[in-house]
């Protein structure tokens, strides 16, 4: 069994993350406020399994491809808290996709701001609207990086 020093460790997430990982962000409830989530999908389980052992969270999901009927290995990051501390994680050494984990942090910062005396899951205003901007900046970033 190989060990690994936390700097390698760091790097090598930084890197599967700048050539396979994403940073996603969708509205998962009508009238709530958009999420952000790490997302890791490959055909082989093998690099999914070994970035959950290196970072110690995330959930790995199999779910069957409707086009031709194989697996599709997911890891995925949803907690605010683990987007938070994988985008810690990674960030100095990430190289080709930074300002999408600036703004999956920025998000995941802002998840869970309440406004005073508000009801159970209600999110202060500014939150919410800025998180809804950012949500659109994230995905103006992720059509850049495909062009």
């Amino acid at each position: 069994m190989t060990t690994w020093t936390k700097r390698e460790k760091r790097i090598a997430v930084a890197y599967a993350f700048d050539c396979e990982g994403c940073v996603h962000s969708a509205i998962t409830r009508k009238g709530s406020a958009p999420q952000a989530w790490i997302l890791f999908s490959q055909r082989k389980g093998e690099l999914v399994y070994k970035l959950q052992e290196l970072l110690g969270f995330g959930d790995v999901y199999v779910r069957i491809d409707p086009k031709n009927g194989g697996k599709i290995y997911r890891l995925q990051i949803t907690r605010a808290e683990n987007v938070r501390r994988f985008i810690r994680f990674i960030y100095p050494f990430s190289i080709l996709k930074r300002s999408e984990l600036k703004v999956g942090y920025e998000m995941a910062m802002l998840t869970g701001i309440r406004g005073r005396n508000a009801g159970p899951g209600s999110l202060r205003k500014e939150a919410r609207d800025r998180r809804l901007e950012l949500h659109i900046e994230l995905r103006e970033l992720k059509r850049a990086h495909h062009i």
